[in-house]
């Protein structure tokens, strides 16, 4: 899973006060080479995969159908383990998951944000048995996304959607960057 490297710098944090669609979006000032995104679920409202925005103006989200992924999850508690693929292309963000649920999730997110070429998504997701995980709580599934936004202009802000579903009390979204 992508960590957050010492020397990185804290650019936002938002956590979400009451259910909504979307946590508040994240800006930064200056030009940051490599993004480290930290999200937490508390769950759905319904079933479904959040994603992430990113803009290349603060406070302006990318809704473009410019975001490609791909990935697979590996579910937990059979004898064998089964990892099921999924490609989307043609997207309005890109995917924290590869799996739809109404469970909490927790992941990480790796983004290198050249200036003057596409932005690459690495992340790994946890998502939990549960909602609104407070102590040790089993593991559903294992998540594993690779993605692209297709925007030659370096990422200014962020935000985490539901994606067709509200996003519940208690989510939130951290940015961490690296300059250049």
């Amino acid at each position: 899973m992508p960590s957050i490297p010492l020397g990185a710098h804290k650019l936002g944090e938002t956590t979400m006060g009451s259910t909504a669609a979307a946590t508040a979006t994240i800006s930064w000032a200056g030009f940051y080479g490599v993004l480290f995104i930290e999200h937490v679920i508390a769950g759905y409202s319904g079933s479904g995969i959040a994603i992430l925005q990113f803009g290349t103006t603060a406070g302006t989200l990318d809704t473009g159908s410019n975001y490609a992924s791909g990935g697979f999850h590996v579910t937990m508690g059979t004898a064998a383990v089964t990892a099921t693929p999924t490609s989307r292309v043609s997207q309005v963000g890109v995917q924290v998951a590869n799996d739809a649920t109404a469970n909490a999730r927790y992941g990480m997110h790796q983004v290198q944000n050249p200036n003057g070429r596409n932005k690459q998504v690495d992340s790994r997701t946890t998502t939990y048995a549960t909602t609104t995980v407070t102590a040790a709580t089993a593991i559903s599934t294992i998540s594993v996304m690779e993605g692209r936004w297709f925007q030659n202009s370096p990422a200014q802000c962020v935000a985490m959607l539901g994606n067709g579903v509200n996003l519940l009390t208690g989510s939130s979204l951290a940015v961490y960057g690296i300059p250049g």
